[in-house]
């Protein structure tokens, strides 16, 4: 589904996603389905999607933080708590948990659900466009693939870096990047995202344990 969100073919993602969503299981590829599938209403709808397309983002807020399928009035088992912890699940849960409060869903989550704890080095999950699976068209080429484990952090010394154009060769690509370089204040916006990283921060991979 991802490559086909990429390329903004939202009509491919929503039938595969519904299919999915649709086992009722409880795993990370549900979790991931119901991302997709909120995040293609919000793209469609631009900025209007919390009027237009509301009922259907609450739906999947329902199902993701409750587990109720409002369709048959049917509960789903609780995520179990391998897949809470993945990095995956944390970063769709502080999206899921922004559009629901965006959209204005009411009588979901409840006081049981609790936000997962980040951990220290993985701030920016979730919150910021940076590690986002959106990026600018022309930063798609020099895409990590590790990029949704991507954080707000100071570079270390002898970690490349950009902040004004994109590298002409793949052999000085950046670790780091500014946050003008893979996003753009109107993409945050339009997913209720930060833009980037702030101040003195960048985008960097996540640093290696010594």
């Amino acid at each position: 589904m991802h490559e086909e969100f990429m390329k903004g073919n939202c009509q491919y993602v929503q039938d595969a996603a519904r299919s999915i969503i649709n086992r009722k299981k409880s795993d990370v590829e549900d979790a991931v389905a119901l991302y997709y599938s909120a995040a293609c209403y919000v793209i469609t709808g631009k900025s209007q999607w919390p009027d237009i397309y509301k009922t259907q983002v609450c739906n999947l807020a329902k199902i993701f933080f409750d587990r109720e399928y409002i369709v048959d009035s049917t509960k789903g088992e609780p995520y179990p708590q391998e897949v809470k912890d993945s990095t995956e699940y944390k970063k769709i849960f502080e999206y899921m948990k922004h559009i629901k409060n965006k959209a204005n869903c009411e009588g979901i989550g409840g006081t049981t659900t609790t936000s997962p704890t980040p951990s220290e080095k993985t701030p920016s999950i979730g919150k910021t466009t940076c590690g986002f699976s959106v990026t600018k068209g022309d930063f798609a080429k020099y895409l990590p693939e590790n990029w949704d484990e991507y954080v707000c952090r100071k570079p270390t010394e002898g970690e490349l870096t950009s902040t004004d154009t994109l590298p002409k060769s793949s052999d000085k690509t950046p670790q780091c990047w500014s946050r003008g370089m893979y996003s753009t204040e109107e993409l945050a916006k339009q997913y209720g995202l930060e833009f980037g990283c702030k101040e003195l921060l960048y985008c960097c991979p996540p640093e290696e344990d010594d």
